[in-house]
């Protein structure tokens, strides 16, 4: 899990500048949600959050939503299969799916436009 979460962050690290500077909403798709917060077990926050979450990564987009404040970071995620809607910065929030194993699920729509 700590390699998954290395390699994780540095993609960030790789990727995240250039595109914070050339788009207004950038969405970063995960497996594993980057936040503890948003790692939910049967419907509760996991007892376990390196288990349930990409802590690295999650901080390295927390540093680069303060460095881009006016920039949307939206941040994709499933694994816990526990639906998650959060802001943890008002430039960055992350939605994670409930789908469950063998029957995927149609989340929501994200608009775009003007983006």
């Amino acid at each position: 899990m700590r390699d998954r979460d290395r390699k994780s962050a540095d993609a960030l690290r790789a990727t995240l500048p250039l595109a914070l500077t050339r788009y207004n909403h950038v969405i970063v798709a995960t497996h594993v949600p980057p936040f503890p917060t948003a790692a939910l077990f049967n419907g509760r926050r996991s007892s376990k959050p390196a288990q349930f979450a990409d802590l690295s990564a999650g901080l390295v987009l927390i540093g680069f939503a303060k460095q881009f404040p006016d920039k949307l970071i939206t941040t994709l995620a499933g694994h816990t299969h526990c639906r998650a809607r959060q802001w943890i910065l008002p430039s960055l929030q992350i939605l994670v799916a409930a789908a469950q194993p063998g029957k995927p699920a149609f989340e929501d729509v994200i608009e775009l436009a003007g983006y």
